[in-house]
Formats: C-alpha cells, structure tokens, sequence
C-alpha cells in the first residue's frame, strides 16, 4: 500500500480541503494518509468521515513548531489525543506566535507597499483557499504574490530586517514540546526538512536522540538516496520509528517537488510502532 504521511490543508498552510487532498491520494494510489498542518488539527473534524467515505485509512497527525539550539524548528507528531488540553495550550500560543510574526512582516513591507496596514491585518481573516500563513493570505488579499517562492525572495530582499522579524518565532524548547506530544499520548518525528546537511546528517541525528524524540521522517522530497539510506540507518541504530510523506501544500509552495505521493513510499518501508492506524 501507498501512503503519503506529511500533507498540509486548508486549515493551515495548504489550500486543498482534506477531501480534496483525499481524492488526489486515491488517483495517485494512496491509501493511507495523515493530515500534519502546522500547529493544528481542525482538518480531523472533517476527515474520519471522507476517509470512510473514500475507503482511506489515516493517522491522526500534525506539525509543531519549536526551537532547538535558538533557531526555528518543527516536529511531526502522530497519534495525540486532539482533546489533550496542554497539547491544545501549546498549539493555540503557537498561532498566537505566527500572528505576531506575520505582523512585523506586514510593517517591514508596509515600508515599500503603503497599502499594507498592521492593524487591518490584525483585523484580516485568512482566506483557506490561498495557503500559507495569515499573512501570506493578507499579501495575496492585498495585490501581492503570497506564495512560498515569494517568501524565500522577499527574505532575502529585507534580509536585515527579516532576521530581526525572526525574533518573534519565540517558540518553546523542542526537548518541552516533545514531552507535551508525549502527554498527549503521540510519537514525536523529525522532519526531512530540519535536518538536511547531507555531510552532518548522521552526526545531527546522533545528536537528537537525546531530546527524546521517537522517529524520523526517512522519507522526505528533502533528501536524495544517499541522505534516506543515512537516515534509515540511523533510525536502525536507535530503534527509531521511520515515517514519509511529500509535505504537500497544495499549489502554495511548489507543487512539482513537494506534492502528495512525492516521493512515492510503500508502507512496508515504514515504522510505525504502535501508532494508531484508522480506517
């Protein structure tokens, strides 16, 4: 079977429904899925009925963010319970976070495009059907481009002051958010994208062990053969879970490279322990 564990909706950074993201598995040959938007999991009041209606198995999944070592940094977690009110704390002062962050974009913007305003974007309600954060919708609103490549090229346009934005992504230490996924009852995973040195890979990877996390995402468009057959050993090594998936958005960042199905994963290459596949 086919499976695709690393997808974003329209609840958070995507802009496919979860059906819509439930029919694009089902062409590809998918059959098991897991929805992982960033720091929420409002798209699992929808999909349990889709999946059945689709005859899709899924695992109940999100992406956290953290901060390891001072820098940005997000973890996959699978299996929590939705219901678990420090997991809920946590994933509501992390919004909170984004929506403070996406303000100072707008000011440092707003410098060059007058028709950006912090307090109509305090205000502004995020489109679904854009992707991206708050902000990326409030841009797309406002007549600019606020997609994923449009992001990276205006990071390095405002460099000096997009570094000094990236204070406010004060997020809680990743060794705090691991705990907190694990009252929750769910498996913490590292994601391919926040570990991608090919050189320092295994040694980066030595190093996380000790923050207590259970898997890594061995499968990931971040990594070529090599870094997937480093990852998987290091996963051997330290009885680690193996997960995959395309991190798909939809049309929001670059759907030729991350996309359901990409790369293509049998769920016979992964391990799951005992976390909870339905349907």
């Amino acid at each position: 079977m086919l499976c695709d564990l690393h997808i974003h909706s329209c609840f958070a950074t995507g802009n496919q429904t979860p059906e819509a993201i439930v029919e694009e598995a089902v062409s590809k040959g998918i059959g098991l899925v897991s929805i992982t938007d960033d720091d929420t999991m409002d798209a699992y009041r929808d999909l349990p009925e889709i999946a059945a209606r689709y005859h899709v198995s899924f695992i109940l999944g999100l992406q956290v963010s953290a901060s390891y070592g001072g820098h940005f940094f997000r973890l996959l977690a699978y299996d929590c319970d939705p219901e678990n009110p420090p997991l809920n704390d946590l994933l509501r002062e992390n919004l909170g976070v984004w929506h403070d962050f996406g303000g100072e974009l707008v000011l440092i913007l707003s410098k060059d495009h007058p028709e950006l305003s912090v307090d109509e974007y305090s205000g502004y309600t995020k489109d679904p059907k854009h992707g991206g954060f708050k902000y990326n919708s409030y841009f797309f609103d406002k007549g600019l481009d606020g997609g994923y490549e449009a992001g990276v090229k205006r990071f390095k346009q405002y460099q000096e002051e997009m570094t000094g934005a990236m204070k406010f992504l004060r997020f809680r230490p990743v060794e705090e958010v691991i705990e907190i996924i694990h009252d929750a009852g769910g498996r913490a995973i590292i994601p391919g994208g926040y570990l991608r040195n090919a050189e320092t890979l295994a040694k980066d990877i030595e190093n996380s062990v000790h923050m207590g996390i259970d898997g890594l995402e061995c499968f990931s468009p971040n990594y070529s053969e090599e870094m997937t057959q480093t990852a998987l050993g290091c996963a051997e090594k330290h009885a680690l879970l193996i997960t995959g998936g395309g991190d798909g958005h939809g049309t929001w960042a670059k759907p030729e490279t991350f996309a359901i199905g990409v790369p293509e994963i049998h769920a016979k290459e992964l391990n799951l322990g005992t976390i909870r596949v339905y349907g």
